[in-house]
């Protein structure tokens, strides 16, 4: 019999404490009895409080997927306008895409070393957790999704804090949907602004990469968070938008108007978000996705032709 030692499970890595779960139902029940899940958690990402083991195992693997960039899905790769007209697009398929609720939606806050802002650095763990209630909300610019963070009873640490600190504060984002636990990593963002919003104060987060959810050599999908923190001073909520941005057509040299506008946006409403969201989460029938796909790409070349671009390039 080889007997295992608890204290020693803090010094492996995922792939290797997963293997070693999958080898019998015996030693299964055994890691269970250990915390060994716990145990290499809180040596990798150390809990700001205390969790249980079913908590700490989830949180593993949310927190790699986390580390990861989007999944970028290129459309019309290559393709003038006038070809992805002319192709011949999948006869329709019923599909309905998921909805908001069938997903989880997981936060990671933390503060990056001021040295490497916009890097892949483990930053000084804030807060993580599952986003508790979610709806749509509505503004003059159109839809985003609001998660609610007041469960998490958090105080916003930076409130005197100037432009140059906040620039250290990054969130990491993560969806999971509830049906078959398909993740998706929606990026990590660093805070680049903030402004009042309803009697407190709104903080805007920039991606800290160069990917996009989904993009051509035209225009892209891009995910912009919000946190809303309340007069109070706890975190109140994180509003999700989606724009579509369209590269204006510039032929030639450019004005300082022209270079100030670089592109147009537009807000994705609610049936496009899902649409996206379902797809990079994965639709299972091989038809159902071509049929999803060819409606995404219709998306950019209608867009796209609105912008200007010409149909022959």
């Amino acid at each position: 019999m080889i007997w295992l030692r608890p204290e020693l499970f803090k010094f492996t890595d995922l792939p290797s404490l997963c293997r070693l779960n999958c080898t019998s139902k015996t030693l299964c029940s055994d890691l269970q009895g250990l915390k060994a899940w716990a145990r290499l958690a809180e040596a990798q990402y150390p809990p700001p409080t205390p969790r249980d083991d079913n908590e700490a195992r989830s949180h593993v693997r949310r927190r790699e997927v986390a580390k990861h960039s989007p999944p970028t899905l290129r459309v019309l790769e290559g393709l003038t306008l006038q070809q992805a007209i002319a192709r011949e697009t999948p006869a329709p398929v019923a599909f309905t895409p998921d909805a908001f609720s069938d997903f989880t939606f997981f936060l990671r806050l933390d503060e990056t070393d001021p040295i490497m802002l916009w890097g892949d650095n483990a930053g000084r763990l804030i807060w993580e957790g599952d986003l508790g209630d979610l709806n749509l909300h509505s503004d003059n610019l159109g839809l985003s999704l609001h998660l609610s963070l007041r469960h998490a009873n958090l105080k916003w640490p930076w409130a005197q804090a100037n432009s140059d600190y906040l620039e250290r504060v990054r969130i990491s984002l993560v969806a999971i949907r509830d049906e078959d636990q398909a993740m998706v990593s929606l990026g990590r963002f660093n805070c680049f602004g903030e402004g009042a919003h309803n009697g407190g104060r709104r903080y805007d987060f920039l991606p800290n990469y160069d990917l996009d959810f989904v993009s051509s050599s035209r225009s892209h999908l891009e995910l912009g968070p919000i946190l809303w923190v309340s007069q109070d001073g706890y975190v109140n909520g994180l509003y999700l938008l989606l724009d579509h941005n369209i590269h204006n057509p510039y032929h030639g040299p450019t004005t300082l108007e022209q270079e100030d506008e670089a592109y147009r946006r537009e807000r994705c409403d609610e049936s496009r978000y899902r649409l996206v969201l379902s797809y990079l989460a994965g639709v299972h029938h091989p038809a159902a996705r071509a049929s999803a796909l060819a409606t995404i790409e219709s998306w950019f070349v209608e867009a796209e032709r609105e912008a200007g671009w010409p149909i022959q390039e």
